[in-house]
């Protein structure tokens, strides 16, 4: 069944901040595709106010070609995509050269995030949805411990 994901809406730093974690439903049609199940459950983004974030993903989501799978020890920065595109746009490694890669927001309730699996043309997707609502985790320690002044 053919569904188009997307939104015309640009998402703000704020909409995005917190830990995205791939549905389960998702997962199972990306490890149809070829990648080990676990891997994919694992899976996970953390968008930070400062601008780096952490992730547990594959670069594509498609087992019948070459990927790599991003570790939280990687190095990742992300800003949101735009003008006009309703993306989130990442760089993951040391190397110059590095992975610069698009996830896509959709406005939904619940929001998602999501990367296409194998050819686009197939019009399936894998999604993540937010776990951390409020955002990020280190502005929620601030707000519940204030400092005396």
């Amino acid at each position: 069944m053919y569904r188009e994901i997307n939104s015309d809406k640009e998402p703000s730093r704020s909409e995005l901040l917190g830990t995205w974690r791939v549905t389960a439903a998702s997962a199972r049609r990306a490890a149809l595709a070829g990648l080990p199940l676990a891997d994919v459950e694992a899976g996970r983004l953390t968008l930070r106010g400062d601008g780096t974030c952490s992730a547990d993903l594959y670069s594509s989501v498609c087992g019948h070609f070459p990927t790599t799978r991003y570790k939280p020890s990687d190095s990742c920065i992300w800003e949101p995509q735009g003008p006009g595109g309703a993306a989130v746009r990442l760089a993951m490694g040391e190397d110059p050269n590095r992975l610069v890669m698009g996830i896509h927001h959709y406005d939904a309730e619940p929001p998602l995030l999501w990367q296409y699996i194998c050819d686009p043309d197939m019009a399936e997707y894998l999604e993540f949805e937010r776990e951390d609502p409020e955002g990020d985790p280190e502005q929620e320690d601030a707000a519940a411990n204030p400092q005396d002044s």
